[in-house]
């Protein structure tokens, strides 16, 4: 995406409170204008996060897509813009309804209806956007006379939760981008996405390129060893091996992949099994995928608390034993010292 052309053509502000703490929903008037400057910032404020992100979304539901409320009210304002306003009152009503954890922040909601989004080959694109903001820093203000004020506000470089509904692709259920700075681990990680939006992943070939990465650490770091004995340096070549053929392939398939990469028939069938049930044989690999988890291929061995070592390349340049003493020992050869 690219928001260079982007501007807000509407925009509505509520705040959410926790409604398990009898917090306040309070609504506004009506929509806020914005001079041309204020818009610009806004507009980096709430798309720079969004515009980096890769993975695609899309809304749903159990039992039918009609009763998923924020896709119901986002085609309303697609569709209807003169009653803009006090469709974001439903939206704020909605993720007041949806903040029934103790540990959800309070925070203010901004629904805004944006203009001219340039996604692929240059197309423009209008889309609904929703965002929260929910921590405040302090910050002081010099006025007229050099007296300092300590006052509190929101930081535009750190939006909480953002949500883009992208107008192109109706009969999929819209094309959704969503920022969330919550940790995944914690008890409320799920309420942004899930709870509030109704969200499933689009299973494109950044989340089929994802998932095959995420699969491919996994087998190897962990299932592995429940069938097969493999070295941490063979474990860390396999590892290796697997990010360069994403790399440097522009399309993943599964018989040309574990033939280049297990040498092993045995493990070549293991891995297979492990993964053909859940995966395509083939899809177009995402640049964007394998940067993003390229980084969780750790080829580290760690010993002890002493030494780590870490392995780039040929493993052939690295030799494990145990001396006579029984202590165990790995031998590292080279060319260069740099």
């Amino acid at each position: 995406m690219n928001i260079e052309q982007t501007s807000i053509k509407k925009i509505s502000l509520h705040y959410v409170g926790n409604k398990s703490e009898e917090g306040q929903l309070l609504f506004s008037d009506k929509t806020i204008e914005l001079s041309d400057t204020l818009n610009d910032v806004l507009v980096d404020f709430f798309l720079k996060k969004i515009v980096k992100t890769a993975e695609t979304f899309h809304f749903a539901h159990s039992s039918s897509l009609q009763y998923n409320e924020v896709y119901n009210y986002s085609k309303e304002i697609i569709y209807n813009k003169e009653d803009f306003h006090s469709i974001t009152k439903k939206i704020a009503q909605q993720l007041y309804d949806c903040s029934d954890h103790p540990m959800i922040n309070s925070g203010e909601i901004y629904v805004c209806y944006f203009e001219n989004i340039a996604i692929e080959n240059d197309k423009y694109v209008n889309a609904v956007g929703i965002f929260k903001t929910e921590n405040k820093n302090s910050f002081l203000e010099i006025e007229e006379n050099f007296s300092i004020v300590l006052k509190e506000g929101i930081d535009i470089n750190k939006l909480d939760k953002a949500c883009l509904i992208l107008d192109n692709d109706e009969e999929n259920a819209y094309q959704v981008f969503i920022v969330d700075n919550q940790k995944n681990g914690s008890e409320t990680a799920l309420y942004w996405k899930e709870d509030f939006l109704g969200l499933e992943t689009t299973q494109n070939e950044y989340f089929q390129t994802k998932e095959l990465l995420v699969a491919t650490k996994d087998f190897i770091s962990n299932k592995l060893n429940e069938s097969f004995l493999v070295s941490n340096t063979d474990k860390i070549d396999l590892l290796n091996k697997s990010v360069s053929y994403f790399k440097n392939a522009e399309e993943f398939v599964l018989e040309e992949f574990s033939d280049s990469i297990f040498q092993n028939e045995e493990i070549k069938e293991s891995f297979n099994d492990f993964t053909n049930k859940e995966f395509q044989e083939s899809f177009p690999i995402s640049d964007q995928a394998v940067k993003k988890q390229a980084k969780h291929f750790k080829s580290v061995i760690k010993l002890d608390k002493n030494f780590h070592i870490y392995v780039h390349g040929n493993k052939e340049m690295i030799e494990n034993g145990t001396d006579k003493q029984g202590r165990r020992y790995y031998k590292l050869y080279y060319e260069n010292e740099t």
